[in-house]
């Protein structure tokens, strides 16, 4: 016998319905569903104030607004450097303190990764071209063929 499979969304709306029920208690019905009452308080409260079911579904965890994020500015201009000199964090921050933006290395390079402009195994060229980098397995070839026999 497979198991029974029920989303998550599914619960929720049953423990909606069985809620509204005129003789149903929310301790007993948060206690048949497996979950707190401090849950299933949140439950209805969310289908109360949409009236729908829809806002049962799961939430998104990303904040509204996130207050010490970089700038746009220099995020454009990190962009920029990036773009001409194909340089990492540890060197644009003192290109960048030059021009008066004081921002750490880590978060020029976290940047540089969000804006899709590293790859693996790849480097950018001052002139923007990606250049393959040799793996170690070629450069242990290449260093094999340089030793002198025995």
């Amino acid at each position: 016998m497979p198991w029974l499979e029920t989303d998550v969304r599914d619960q929720r709306i049953r423990f909606v319905v069985a809620a509204r029920q005129p003789t149903a208690t929310i301790t007993a019905i948060c206690e048949a569903f497996g979950i707190s009452r401090k849950t299933g308080y949140k439950w209805l409260g969310r289908q109360a104030v949409a009236q729908s079911v829809s806002e049962l579904a799961d939430q998104s965890r990303r904040p509204h607004h996130s207050p010490t994020r970089t700038s746009r500015r220099i995020t454009r201009r990190v962009v920029a450097l990036r773009q001409t000199y194909g340089w990492g964090g540890e060197k644009l921050v003192a290109l960048l303190a030059t021009e008066g933006i004081v921002v750490a290395a880590r978060t020029i390079d976290r940047i540089i990764a969000r804006e899709g402009l590293t790859r693996r195994g790849c480097v950018l060229s001052p002139l923007g071209l990606k250049i393959a980098l040799s793996t170690r397995h070629n450069r242990t070839d290449r260093l094999s063929a340089l030793r002198r026999p025995e």
